[in-house]
């Protein structure tokens, strides 16, 4: 812990609280030791039932045995509570702590409630990524940037300091050198199972690879994580789920030391202590995103925690590239640092025109005469903007007709579908998003995201202008939400260029980039759509470059039925010219996304500017009448529960053929009709959801037997 720049250390549930004393001893006084009651997650308390009287009796033998232990500072009741009356007993119960016991700082649980009454609050809310937000969390919503901070949060529970329950939750892909370490009773079972589907679909021989891939991404989200916090004014702290892996509830791969606390490989203590110590430079930039002709414009700030104060500090500065050519550096003034502030050192404007080609910069921070330094990638791009004109020579379509027609006549063709077109998984939809998995999509019933980041090799010809390393890093996350992977399990010779890390569970080979030897042809398939922002015109230049050079020279053998394979089936309904409508629907989730064939696309009830409450009506009207026998809905695949519709009736042509109930979390429900009914017109009545006022639904299918003319 001390290595890895933490000092307040959190125990509950699964480790008796000598350990961590012993633990306090060995790293020194100043270390905090929160200690909780052995009350698991999800514990009802407050209900008379026996599990009450023994946390106030714990309370009391822990009280005793360790009270006067000089790093026993905080104290909850235990982790995550539950049941109707938890929220009055637990505020009692710091207020009987208090009286009997001053010593520490008390408060009811850890994650919640938030009570009048305690020392200090412990809530998941101020964290880049909550449980149940999938695609919608800052990380993967928003474009990055640093100028983000909880003080609303903060300000909203002024009365106590606010310390952020479990941030980050990263995963990164098994480690399967990690299997011999389990030499006792315990056995790595699950990694077995990883590893047997890694090899069967080929995919074993990159897990190194993978790791390293995933294990920098999940580097830089925590980073994202802990300086959101740092740059927080007067907030309390944060606890980290935790630094190293839980080999329980689904297998969470979410530390940067694995199960036996040895590092995986991909980062050093010194590197991650720069963003997680007791003295950490802080940057809040707009975006991570620029083009040449733009400024960068900067807050420098500095989180001062640790037992001194510094004395006439002096804060310096650098941009530079990756080779260390320093573009501009400077100075600022020297200052007096107290311990225990977020200080503001200054401002730095710093125009970007001498970055004459497409380039990673790095921003550093840090401190004379400390160990103090910080950094942040961020890429500059050339204005104008590169060019989007068509490769001599190579014919560039999103249409699969054409390619494979061109590909026939030995053409290069440069491939773009529509990345709505690119089939899915139907027993497992992928959502590849930015960040890598939360926790585990085991324990969270198939979160998105469900992937890992990138994987490339920076020196293939086809990405020579496009500066990046070998994983996911801030320039590829608005190329990232233009992007569907294609599902190459069944090639298991073939190396995307451009790989998604998939879940360690399915382990499917996963491409945004491929290329194939088609007849005589050559192809280049993308499964990105081009953008007018600077990476995105950037990327498909070095990709039409790449076609029209020499280089291009693909090995790996396709077939027109293969490419076919990875396109979607057009949807029945678009067959039959179906038109959809909706009495709301929001911007970017409109009617006709739920007939478009792609669950990981939603119709969803207006929620910004109105909220307007059931019933919800999603229509659609047909260009001739068909007999339907059923129709099938499918949820919203990222479980959250708002607007995953429990109760729904169905008009057929105006009048009601069917109602039923639909149970929370069932992805697909098929609602039959007592007899085949005729009908051009449809409507999907949303009479009550599973979660708040709102109503969404991923698919709808009509199931026939026979179509007529009218």
């Amino acid at each position: 812990c001390k290595a890895h720049g933490l000092n307040h250390i959190r125990f509950h549930s699964w480790c008796p609280p000598e350990a961590a004393f012993i633990a306090a001893d060995e790293l020194g006084f100043y270390y905090q030791v929160e200690v909780s009651s052995w009350a698991n997650q999800g514990a009802v308390i407050g209900d008379g039932r026996p599990l009450d009287e023994w946390i106030e009796k714990e309370t009391q033998r822990m009280l005793a045995a360790y009270g006067n232990h000089p790093s026993f500072l905080l104290m909850a009741y235990g982790n995550e509570p539950a049941g109707k009356n938890h929220t009055k007993w637990l505020q009692e119960w710091v207020a009987r702590r208090k009286a009997e016991d001053g010593r520490r700082l008390y408060t009811t649980g850890a994650g919640w409630p938030i009570m009048p009454g305690s020392d200090f609050h412990s809530s998941p809310d101020p964290r880049i990524q909550g449980w149940g937000q999938g695609m919608g969390s800052i990380i993967n919503a928003q474009p990055p940037r640093t100028d983000f901070d909880w003080s609303d949060f903060v300000r909203r529970h002024s009365d106590a300091p606010v310390i952020s329950h479990e941030i980050g939750q990263w995963c990164v892909y098994p480690n399967f050198r990690e299997i011999d370490k389990y030499t006792g009773y315990f056995k790595a079972r699950n990694f077995d199972i990883f590893r047997a589907t890694a090899e069967r679909n080929g995919l074993l021989d990159q897990a190194d690879e993978f790791l390293k891939a995933s294990g920098r991404l999940q580097t830089l989200a925590y980073k994202h994580d802990i300086e959101a916090a740092l740059r927080t004014p007067g907030f309390g702290g944060f606890q980290l789920l935790d630094l190293h892996d839980f080999p329980g509830q689904g297998t969470a791969l979410v530390g940067v030391l694995d199960a036996f606390w040895d590092e995986k490989g991909y980062v050093k203590p010194g590197e991650y202590r720069r963003f997680c110590g007791p003295i950490v430079p802080l940057a809040r930039m707009p975006k991570m995103i620029y083009q040449a002709n733009e400024t960068l414009e900067a807050s420098l700030e500095l989180a001062k925690f640790g037992p001194d104060d510094l004395k006439q500090a002096v804060p310096f500065w650098s941009l530079s590239l990756p080779d260390g050519t320093v573009l501009e550096k400077g100075k600022l003034s020297a200052r007096d640092l107290s311990t225990g502030e977020l200080h503001k050192l200054g401002k730095i404007n710093v125009p970007l025109r001498g970055v004459r080609n497409a380039s990673k910069v790095i921003l550093s921070i840090g401190i004379e005469r400390t160990e103090a330094l910080n950094s942040w990638d961020l890429f500059v791009y050339p204005e104008p903007a590169v060019s989007n004109s068509k490769p001599i020579g190579t014919r560039v379509t999103n249409d699969l007709t054409k390619a494979t027609a061109a590909l026939a006549t030995g053409a290069r063709v440069l491939w773009t579908p529509p990345v709505r077109s690119i089939r899915d998984d139907p027993e497992r939809p992928l959502i590849a998003g930015f960040s890598p998995i939360f926790w585990n999509t085991a324990w969270t019933n198939w979160q998105a995201p469900h992937t890992l980041g990138i994987l490339c090799d920076p020196q293939h010809p086809a990405l020579l202008g496009f500066p990046t390393e070998s994983h996911s890093n801030w320039q590829w996350w608005g190329i990232q939400h233009q992007a569907r992977p294609f599902i190459l399990t069944r090639h298991k010779q073939l190396k995307p260029i451009l790989q998604v890390i998939d879940d360690w569970v399915t382990n499917r080979k996963l491409g945004y980039v491929f290329e194939a030897a088609v007849g005589d042809g050559k192809l280049l398939a993308c499964g990105i759509e081009e953008s007018e922002s600077p990476e995105s015109r950037q990327f498909f230049a070095s990709l039409r470059n790449y076609v029209d050079s020499d280089r291009f020279a693909p090995t790996y053998r396709m077939n027109p039925d293969d490419l076919n394979d990875l396109i979607r089936p057009v949807p029945e309904l678009v067959r039959l010219g179906a038109k959809s409508t909706a009495s709301s629907q929001e911007p970017g989730f409109e009617a006709e996304l739920a007939i478009d064939g792609d669950p990981a696309t939603l119709w969803h009830s207006e929620f910004s500017a109105r909220k307007p409450g059931p019933p919800h009506d999603w229509n659609v009207r047909l260009r001739e009448a068909i007999v339907v026998t059923a129709v099938v809905l499918t949820q919203r695949q990222d479980h959250n529960l708002n607007g995953q519709v429990a109760e729904i009736e169905i008009l057929a042509n105006g009048a009601r053929v069917a109602k039923t109930n639909i149970p929370k979390d069932a992805m697909g429900f098929r609602v039959p009709f007592v007899t085949g009914t005729r009908l051009n017109e449809l409507t999907i009545r949303i009479l009550k959801s599973h979660a708040g006022p709102y109503a969404c639904l991923a698919e709808i299918e009509f199931q026939t037997n026979e179509t007529h003319a009218e």
